[in-house]
């Protein structure tokens, strides 16, 4: 998979290297899943509403 340099960062390790992961149909829309975002390095899987969280707490 092609990863994205983003703005935002892992929460996890800080690191910019993360890659949104594909999501199916009922996801998208039947139940409306915000996108979710794994990270490159760490492997650690994370919504943007949940990095908007920790931000907020800093």
């Amino acid at each position: 998979m092609k990863t994205i340099q983003m703005q935002k960062y892992c929460p996890k390790c800080k690191s910019y290297n993360v890659e949104r992961k594909k999501r199916g149909f009922i996801r998208k829309t039947v139940l409306g899943f915000s996108p979710l975002y794994q990270c490159y390095n760490c492997k650690y899987s994370f919504t943007l509403k949940e990095f908007d969280k920790i931000e907020k707490n800093i």
